[in-house]
């Protein structure tokens, strides 16, 4: 089996003066999310374990569709979901779907969604 190879991306001189200076900036900058919140930089915040059960998910739903043998382009076809928008999904750089989007990736994988709800015990 070859290995996987990575195609370099070409970026033009502006772009990779402005990643070199966000990049300079953020040695400097110790931005909170309200201040990232505020220069545009995020658009919502998710809590964290929030993102943890969305990957989760996520990748349950991902290894359904390639157990499947299903590509985005045929996913995004049978969920009518944009293809980008699913692969964002799954590579976790949409923390903040809505719960029908999850549901019909889940009906073009043939599978089902459940939501449970779980207390949360009493601190000590």
């Amino acid at each position: 089996m070859s290995k996987p190879t990575r195609q370099k991306v070409d970026i033009s001189p502006k772009k990779r003066a402005l990643y070199r200076a966000i990049h300079e900036r953020s040695k400097h900058e110790r931005l909170g999310p309200d201040e990232m919140l505020a220069r545009g930089e995020i658009h919502e915040l998710v809590p964290n374990w929030q993102g943890f059960e969305i990957r989760a998910l996520m990748k349950a739903l991902r290894d359904a569709r390639k157990r499947r043998g299903l590509s985005l382009n045929a996913l995004a076809e049978r969920s009518g979901l944009d293809e980008s928008m699913l692969s964002q999904l799954e590579n976790g750089r949409r923390l903040n779907p809505t719960l029908e989007t999850l549901y019909r990736y889940a009906l073009a994988v043939r599978m089902h969604i459940k939501l449970v709800p779980e207390e949360i015990p009493e601190a000590t």
